[in-house]
């Protein structure tokens, strides 16, 4: 591979030969990371700070080319001009983006396809096989092919139940994701919590409910493990029973127990609130009768509104609503207009009174009516119950036999109704736990990045330190890199050999061919060896910097059969060696 680059940045001219490594020595400020920018803008086709075109000069030009393609960038038009077919090199491999400076989110999303960390559906079904669920039968025909595939067997109902399980989760993941899926099940969990406490009365709790059992509970029932049909069974047979009772018996269970509530009622005297009524009437009346009767005609004293003296004026009435009116002069006594108001309002009250007290007693007469009649209910009640005493009633007991077997059995059957009912729903909150914590970003999917990890970068990065003879470089969990264990701490030649094996093992798994490397002096002299050896043992081109004080003290790539070292100064990269 053939590199060129003419008068972009520090760069005024540079033609190397990549094979497989091109090595630019010189001091600082000559032109070297210019090389690189504009190999990694044409490489890459990528925008990202290219460049530009140096000072005096009206265009620059970058151009890589191979055995049958080549890749061309014009500055500052940005044109570029393809023949073949260029290969495609990541951004992580031209060294535009730095993966150890990266987010944890926007680690995990490079990665993903790169170590290709998405649980399968297979993987799914596998997790799922660690959860409890109910035997669903063998497969349909349509079913058996997809259960194979799962390596399910389709003939084995437990396998029938983990394929469709599985088929449920995954259309769900694949339409809503992930996270949704999860947050789905510890709701399902969640509401099952909330079921067994409708049903139980009681707050859920795990060990609570492996236990739990309603009272009235038939223990001896219940160890059958056809309780829940024996039971049906037992409340049909005591219907029929009870049937059957009803026919002999000389009183119904319910007609007895109506007996037995009228005879416990106490007595009440049905006269006393006739007698109240009556005395409280006969007070009325009395008051009204106590009242002065009143004139059958007045005369009340009036000044004239003409003369002002004083007139008689007296009334008498003639009718029901007619009155006789007279004038004259003289003293009419002392009956005051106020006096006949008052007498008049004393009467009406009374009267209201009598009227009242009147109506009362029809109450108390129509009360009385019932009373009685309840009483002589009463009275027959006991009677009939005392003839049941004395002479007996064997149909009537064998009903209440009969019906206290029916209630026992119907209450034996909703105690194991309860109790089927509150098991289904404590399996519901295990089972959609364990789905809940299998879909958890701690569950499934970590379990598989943590092994993809350890199959795909880990074991590249292990080949490439163990080629460099460096410490042992990983990513976590977390993704996050280590050096020798380490995380934090590291000196600057840690950090910058980090950064170089994991940026080549990405190369090789993103499919670049090429990887270009700056500040090869970061690394300390005795490890630049390592360095190159790493190179070579990944199988990838590479072009590197190094910052040196004369080319004497460049490591010669053409010595060791690792390629061409180039001394660059003033912008112009001659080939040394």
């Amino acid at each position: 591979m053939d590199v060129s680059v003419s008068s972009l940045g520090g760069c005024r001219t540079a033609a190397l030969t990549v094979a497989p490594f091109a090595l630019l020595v010189g001091t600082g400020g000559q032109g070297k990371s210019s090389v690189l920018r504009a190999a990694a803008a044409v490489l890459t086709g990528s925008k990202k700070a290219p460049p530009a075109v140096m000072d005096g000069a009206s265009t620059g030009r970058a151009s890589v080319m191979g055995d049958n393609w080549s890749d061309t960038l014009v500055l500052p038009s940005g044109d570029y001009q393809t023949q073949g077919r260029p290969p495609v090199v990541s951004d992580l491999a031209a060294g535009l983006t730095d993966y150890c400076a990266l987010s944890a989110k926007d680690r995990a999303a490079l990665l993903a396809p790169l170590i290709k960390s998405e649980p399968t559906r297979h993987d799914l079904a596998q997790a799922l096989m660690a959860c409890t669920f109910k035997a669903d039968g063998v497969a349909t025909t349509a079913e058996a092919a997809h259960c194979r595939a799962l390596c399910l067997d389709p003939m084995r109902p437990y396998d029938v139940a983990i394929y469709r399980q599985t088929a449920r989760l995954w259309a769900d993941i694949q339409t809503q994701g992930w996270d949704s899926t999860h947050k789905a099940a510890t709701s399902a969990a969640t509401q099952a919590k909330g079921a067994w406490r409708e049903v139980t009365g009681e707050v859920y709790g795990s060990k609570k409910a492996e236990d739990w059992t309603p009272e009235p509970w038939p223990a001896a029932l219940a160890a059958d493990p056809s309780a829940l049909s024996l039971a049906a069974q037992a409340v049909e047979t005591a219907k029929a029973a009870r049937d059957a009772a009803i026919g002999k018996a000389a009183l119904s269970a319910r007609d007895l127990d109506h007996l037995r509530h009228l005879a416990a009622e106490p007595g009440v005297d049905p006269e006393a609130p006739v007698q109240q009524a009556q005395a409280a009437l006969a007070e009325a009346r009395a008051n009204l009768e106590a009242l002065p009767p009143l004139a059958d005609s007045a005369a009340l004293s009036l000044p004239c509104p003409h003369c002002a003296e004083q007139i008689t004026v007296t009334t008498k009435p003639v009718g029901a609503a007619e009155y006789q009116i007279a004038l004259g002069k003289g003293d009419p006594g002392t009956y005051t207009p106020s006096a006949l108001q008052s007498d008049r309002s004393a009467r009406r009250a009374a009267e209201a009174a009598v009227t009242k007290a009147e109506r009362a007693l029809e109450q108390a007469q129509r009360q009385c009516a019932t009373l009685s009649t309840r009483n002589a209910e009463r009275a027959e009640a006991r009677r009939q119950l005392e003839h049941l005493r004395q002479n007996g009633d064997q149909g009537t007991a064998a009903l209440e036999a009969a019906e206290a077997a029916l209630s026992e059995a119907e209450a034996s059957l909703a105690a194991l109704k309860r109790h089927a009912r509150a098991k289904d729903l404590h399996d519901t909150v295990n089972r959609e736990t364990a789905i809940a914590k299998i879909l958890a970003p701690e569950g499934l999917r970590k379990d598989i990045l943590t092994k993809r990890l350890d199959e795909t970068i880990n074991a590249t990065l292990a080949a490439l330190t163990k080629a460099a003879g460096w410490p042992p470089i990983t990513l976590g969990d977390d993704l996050a890199p280590t050096y020798d264990g380490r995380a934090d701490g590291l000196s600057h030649s840690e950090r910058w050999r980090t950064r170089l094996v994991v940026q080549v093992a990405l190369a090789m798994l993103d499919g670049s061919p090429v990887v270009l490397v700056d500040n090869l002096d970061h690394c300390p002299p005795h490890a630049r060896k390592g360095a190159l050896l790493l190179l070579k043992a990944s199988g990838l081109k590479a072009i590197l910097a190094l910052m040196a004080d004369s080319p004497d003290k460049a490591p010669n790539l053409a010595r060791a059969r690792l390629g061409v070292t180039y001394w660059v100064e003033n912008g112009t990269c001659h080939p040394i060696g």
